[in-house]
């Protein structure tokens, strides 16, 4: 892609047909479709960015599912709260361990 190709839908769905594909979209968006076990025309929309001098991703979605547009939005608020010092990823696992960890009492008190 030039630095001046606008990312349309119509770009994403050319792209899916040449999987693998790890393209940047700007601000740390990342259309990532790989090509072993991912379903034909399915993509995960990942951010890419340092925290504390580290890389770091989190995976916003899967297209098309999440459009292009709604991807765009999810980077710009992610990039709000890192702004903020807030690690997004750690922030997501916690949640998703958090989640976890409901489930697995609740199975306990039922047994």
């Amino acid at each position: 892609m030039t630095e001046t190709e606008r990312v349309t839908d119509k770009t994403l769905r050319a792209w899916l047909n040449t999987a693998p594909v790890d393209r940047g979209i700007g601000g740390g968006l990342t259309f990532v479709a790989a090509a072993a076990g991912a379903p034909k025309g399915q993509a995960s929309w990942i951010l890419r960015y340092r925290f504390g001098g580290a890389a770091r991703e989190k995976v916003l979605g899967r297209y098309p599912d999440l459009s292009l547009k709604d991807a765009r939005e999810a980077t710009r608020q992610n990039r709000a709260r890192i702004q903020q010092g807030v690690d997004v990823a750690a922030e997501k696992r916690a949640e998703r361990l958090k989640a976890h960890e409901q489930v697995t009492v609740a199975a306990l008190a039922q047994a």
